[in-house]
C-alpha cells in the first residue's frame, strides 16, 4: 500500500574483541527497514559453518525504521575466525516456513494467507544485498611468552605457574632460586669441590653446573632449560624474546645493574610488562629504591623501613577504577562480583609505600586497618604505562590465600584473575612480525596491507623479504609480495583488490637479510563489494526509480543539472579584504598611540 520501496538493510557493522578469558565478542550493526510496517524481522548472528550463534527478532514499527543491534557471544576458539550477520523476514526463516506450510497443507487459510503476505513482501523488496554482511573476530596473537623469577620457592609459584599453564596462548618460564650463594673457603691441605653440593652427582657437565659461590637456580616449563641456561638473560636478545616479566620476592641485589637497566629497556623501548609482586624481598624491603627497577614502578619507594607483616588482616577489594577494567572482572553481574569479593579471605601479608606515581592509576586496596585513618586503605593493586610498554605492582604478599577458598572446587578465580593479568601485561606487546589492515576509503581502492618487521632487538629490520598468502572465500589461493615502504623503516606494504563477498585469510611469511625464518603471522578482513552501490548511493543522494517510472527518468536526465566541485588554490594575501584589514589595523594602532601621546 506504501509508495516508498520496501528494503532491509545491515549497515555500520562492527566488532569489538577482548583477550581476556571469558570476555565476549561484541558485534553491532544497525538495522534499517523501510515499507516493511508490521512486520517481524529476525535478525541472525552465524557462524562460517552456518550454525546459529545468537538470534533476535525485532518488530518494525512505522515506514522509515532503525534500530542498533547488538550481539555477544563467546567464541568457540582463539586465533582468528569469521561470523555472518544476516536479517530477514521472520517468515522467510526455514523453521517458520516448513510450519506455515505443514498449516496450509492441514487446511488453514489464516497461516496460508500470512506466508503469501510475507511472500509478496520478499518479491518486492529493492534488494537482498545489503541484508548480509561478513565479519572477522580475531582473538588470537599468542603464543606470549612470560617470564617468571622468584627469589624462594613458595605458594605463589605454584598458582601462577598452575594458572598461565592452563591458557594455550601464553607460554611459562620459571627461574625459581632455591639457595643463595654463599662464601667460598679453600683451607690449607684440603681439596674443596667447586660445584655447589646441592647439584652434586646431578650433573656431568662441570663448566655449567652452579658453583659454591653461585646461586641454584631451577628451571621450569618447557624449553626453560635452554633459555635460561646461563640464569637471568644478561642481553637484550634473550630478554628480549619474552613479552612479560613476573618477579616475586625477590632482591634487587639478585640482578646486576645491566641486567636491571636491560629491564628497563625492555619495558621503555621493546614495550614488554613488568609485574612485581610483594613479599619480604620486594619493593623497598627488596632494596629496589634508587634502582633502574624501582624507576619503572608505579609506587614511590622513600620510606627508610619495609613493612610487610600485620598484625591486622586486611580486605582485597577494587577501586572505581579497578572496577571499570574488564581484565580485573570475574562476573558478568555487580551483585555477583560484589558477593566475589565477600568471599574471598584476609591477607596478612603485604608491603607498604609511600605512595602513587602521577599517571599511575590505583586499581585496587587494602582496607580493615585498626586505626581510624587508616580507613581509606593502602594501595594493593597499581598500574602505569612507561615509555611503550607497561608495569604493575601487586603489594599482597599471600595472594595464594585466595585458592584456599574457593566456593566450590570448579570454581578457580584465583587461576582466572593470573590469566587475565598476565593476558593485560601482553595483550599489547609488540612482536617481531605485524600486520595492519586498512580499509579501503571507498570501493574504488584496494584493501592495503602492512607489515612491520623487527630484529631480536626489537629494532626496525630492513632488507626483509615479506610473502602474503590470501585465502579468498571461494577457496583460492593468491600469493603476493610486499615490497619495502620508501617512507618508513622496517615497514613493507602491498595491496589487494577485495573482488568476492566474504572473509579474507591472511598468512605472512617473513626472512630476515640473513635468512632467518621469523614468526608467522595470521590475519585476515571481511569484504561486500556487492554492496558498495550503497554507499556511493547513500552519500550522493541517490534515487530509487520505479520500474513503470524508468522511461521518464532518462528522458529527464538531459535537463537535470550536475553539481560540479571545483578546488580553488588562491594567495591569501591577494585578497583585497585582507589588504583592507591590515591598512585599517595600522591606521588604528598609529591613532591609539597619538591619542595616549606615546608616538
Amino acid at each position: 500500500t506504501s509508495s516508498s520501496p520496501r528494503d532491509l538493510a545491515l549497515s555500520r557493522p562492527s566488532v569489538s574483541v577482548s583477550p581476556f578469558e571469558l570476555a565476549p565478542a561484541r558485534v553491532e550493526a544497525r538495522l534499517s527497514a523501510t515499507g516493511l510496517d508490521g512486520i517481524e524481522v529476525a535478525v541472525s548472528l552465524l557462524a562460517a559453518d552456518g550454525g546459529l550463534l545468537e538470534q533476535q527478532r525485532i518488530h518494525v514499527a512505522g515506514d522509515q525504521f532503525e534500530q542498533q543491534i547488538r550481539f555477544q557471544f563467546q567464541p568457540s576458539e582463539g586465533g582468528l575466525q569469521f561470523v555472518e550477520l544476516r536479517a530477514q523476514l521472520s517468515s522467510e526463516m526455514p523453521t517458520e516456513v516448513a510450519r506455515a506450510n505443514a498449516t496450509a497443507a492441514r487446511g488453514s487459510e489464516f497461516k496460508s494467507l500470512d506466508l503469501s503476505r510475507s511472500q509478496i513482501v520478499s518479491r518486492i523488496e529493492v534488494t537482498t544485498a545489503n541484508n548480509h554482511c561478513a565479519l572477522v573476530v580475531d582473538r588470537g596473537g599468542g603464543p606470549y611468552r612470560i617470564l617468571y623469577v622468584s627469589g624462594r620457592p613458595n605458594w605463589e609459584f605454584k598458582f601462577i605457574r598452575r594458572a598461565l599453564e592452563e591458557d594455550i596462548e601464553l607460554k611459562f618460564h620459571g627461574l625459581v632460586r632455591i639457595a643463595k650463594k654463599e662464601a667460598k673457603f679453600n683451607f690449607r691441605d684440603q681439596v674443596v669441590e667447586s660445584a655447589n653440593p646441592l647439584k652434586a652427582g646431578f650433573s656431568d657437565d662441570e663448566e655449567t653446573v652452579e658453583q659454591y659461590d653461585e646461586p641454584v637456580l631451577l628451571k621450569f616449563g618447557e624449553g626453560a632449560g635452554e633459555a635460561l641456561n646461563a640464569g637471568f638473560p644478561s642481553g637484550a636478545e634473550s630478554l628480549f624474546a619474552y613479552h612479560a616479566i613476573i618477579l616475586d620476592d625477590v632482591e634487587a641485589q639478585f640482578f646486576t645493574q645491566q641486567q636491571m637497566l636491560l629491564m628497563r629497556q625492555f619495558v621503555a623501548d621493546r614495550g614488554g610488562g613488568l609485574m612485581m609482586l610483594g613479599g619480604q624481598e620486594s619493593f623497598l624491603g627488596g632494596g629496589y629504591r634508587d634502582t633502574p627497577l624501582g624507576e619503572i614502578l608505579p609506587v614511590y619507594l622513600r620510606g627508610q623501613e619495609a613493612s610487610q607483616h600485620k598484625a591486622q588482616p586486611v580486605r582485597y577489594g577494587l577501586t572505581r577504577a579497578g572496577a571499570l577494567e574488564p581484565w580485573l572482572r570475574l562476573r558478568s553481574v555487580q551483585a555477583d562480583e560484589a558477593r566475589r569479593f565477600d568471599e574471598m579471605p584476609r591477607f596478612l601479608t603485604w608491603n607498604t609505600v609511600s605512595g602513587i606515581k602521577p599517571g599511575a592509576v590505583l586499581l585496587a586496596e587494602l582496607n580493615g586497618g585498626e586505626h581510624e585513618e587508616d580507613s581509606d586503605g593502602w594501595p594493593a593493586l597499581v598500574s602505569q604505562r612507561f615509555g611503550r610498554g607497561r608495569t604493575m605492582a601487586l603489594m599482597v604478599g599471600d595472594f595464594w590465600r585466595w585458592s584456599m577458598r574457593r566456593p566450590t572446587l570448579e570454581t578457580d578465580d584465583l587461576a582466572q584473575s593470573w590469566r587475565q593479568m598476565a593476558r593485560w601485561l601482553t595483550s599489547d606487546v609488540p612482536r617481531e612480525v605485524q600486520i595492519e589492515i586498512a580499509p579501503p576509503v571507498d570501493a574504488q581502492q584496494p584493501h592495503r596491507l602492512k607489515v612491520t618487521l623487527r630484529d631480536p632487538a626489537y629494532q626496525p629490520l630492513d632488507n626483509g623479504q615479506v610473502e602474503l598468502t590470501i585465502l579468498e572465500p571461494n577457496g583460492q589461493r593468491v600469493e603476493l609480495q610486499a615490497l619495502p615502504d620508501s617512507e618508513r623503516r622496517g615497514e613493507y606494504v602491498a595491496d589487494y583488490w577485495s573482488n568476492q563477498d566474504g572473509g579474507y585469510r591472511c598468512e605472512v611469511s617473513a626472512t630476515g637479510p640473513d635468512g632467518a625464518v621469523l614468526e608467522k603471522v595470521v590475519s585476515g578482513w571481511t569484504a561486500q563489494p556487492s554492496a558498495a552501490e550503497f554507499a556511493l548511493a547513500e552519500a550522493s543522494d541517490g534515487e530509487v526509480v520505479e520500474l513503470a517510472q524508468l522511461d521518464s527518468w532518462i528522458a529527464s536526465l538531459p535537463t537535470r543539472r550536475v553539481p560540479v566541485t571545483e578546488v580553488r588554490i588562491e594567495p591569501l594575501w591577494h585578497q583585497p579584504w585582507l589588504i583592507v584589514l591590515a591598512i585599517g589595523c595600522l591606521c588604528f594602532e598609529w591613532g591609539l598611540r597619538r591619542w595616549k601621546g606615546l608616538a
